[in-house]
């Protein structure tokens, strides 16, 4: 059935995005793989992608009944956390310490690195509207600007000072403008890193649990879970 038939928004991802989402093609009889993935969300996806970064020579084939981010990672329905669904001394018996350890901490870096990426994009969408909002005020005064030119300008500092030298006098007053304003972004998104930054560490020292020690199977040492999820998809 077509996304667009079905009740409710497909998915927030969908909706917000700018642009036109890529569509793919159905799969149509058989393929040979060496590794094919069910569901194309940020779980599924992030395997391929790491799987095609240790080896590039695989065939990797990711399957989706509907479409990229129609579930739960489209939807703010899902979970990112370092919370495994049994206790590490419950790991630590079935497959040892050194294994419960290496667990615990790929969940770890999965997280931060998930976090951090979402926090990059973030923080680049933050100022790329603040770049094109500090340049648009200026770009109506120059005179000989193509629609082109215009959204050449808006999009990024780098476009707006190779149009700027073809304008003459009129480039010079254009790329100045287009430094500050590129300056003044990166201001904006720098408060705004640092005011997340701010909060995450209060949050942290207010809210989140004490690390724990729990005996492992042999008797050592073994780093308990955080006992609540670390961040949303």
């Amino acid at each position: 059935m077509s996304p667009d038939l079905r009740p409710g928004p497909a998915s927030l991802w969908r909706t917000t995005v700018d642009g036109t989402p890529p569509t793919y093609p159905p799969l149509r009889g058989d393929r040979d793989a060496d590794v094919v993935i069910v569901g194309a969300g940020y779980t599924g996806l992030w395997t391929a992608y790491y799987l095609a970064e240790a080896d590039p020579s695989l065939r990797i084939v990711v399957l989706d009944r509907e479409f990229v981010g129609f579930g739960a990672s489209g939807r703010n329905g899902g979970w990112c956390s370092a919370i495994y669904p049994a206790s590490m001394r419950r790991v630590s018996s079935l497959a040892g310490r050194d294994a419960a350890v290496r667990l615990q901490r790929a969940m770890n870096d999965t997280v931060r690195e998930v976090g951090g990426a979402l926090g990059v994009a973030i923080i680049g969408s933050i100022a790329a509207g603040s770049y094109g909002g500090g340049i648009e005020r200026h770009i109506d005064q120059v005179v000989g600007l193509t629609p082109a030119m215009r959204a050449a300008v808006a999009n990024n500092v780098g476009a707006a000072l190779d149009v700027s030298r073809g304008l003459g006098a009129e480039g010079a007053g254009l790329a100045s403008a287009a430094r500050s304003a590129f300056v003044d972004s990166m201001g904006s998104s720098l408060w705004v890193s640092v005011g997340c930054a701010a909060a995450a560490t209060a949050l942290a020292a207010g809210f989140l649990p004490r690390r724990t020690v729990v005996q492992g199977a042999d008797g050592a040492g073994l780093p308990a879970a955080p006992a609540v999820a670390a961040t949303h998809d």
